[in-house]
């Protein structure tokens, strides 16, 4: 879990070369103080179109966003309660860059 009231930047990544590898299942949880709310943008996104998708959950689990290729650079999404999870999600072929999280912050 990533404390969102300490978070600036966090790498959307299972690699350290920068790369996600095929066949990943990854998920990072980012949570804020109970009434809080968490706000996240990504500030890099590549994934392979179509086939490699990146989830934002809200903190119900209820679907934020399904994102894919370059769809989820610049989005801003808000957590309805204290947390937000991300999901990553590859097939076996080609990958891509991975994202970057940035100004995941707690409001309340």
């Amino acid at each position: 879990m990533i404390d969102a009231t300490k978070l600036r930047k966090s790498e959307i990544d299972d690699s350290p070369d920068g790369d996600y590898d095929s066949d990943s299942a990854c998920s990072w949880k980012v949570s804020a103080e109970k009434g809080a709310k968490v706000k996240i943008k990504f500030v890099k996104f590549a994934t392979e179109a179509e086939y490699d998708y990146v989830y934002v959950l809200d903190t119900d689990g209820k679907e934020l966003a399904k994102l894919d290729g370059d769809k989820g650079k610049d989005k801003v999404y808000t957590s309805s309660g204290n947390a937000i999870t991300i999901k990553l999600t590859s097939d076996s072929g080609t990958n891509d860059a991975g994202g970057r999280a940035g100004k995941a912050r707690a409001y309340g």
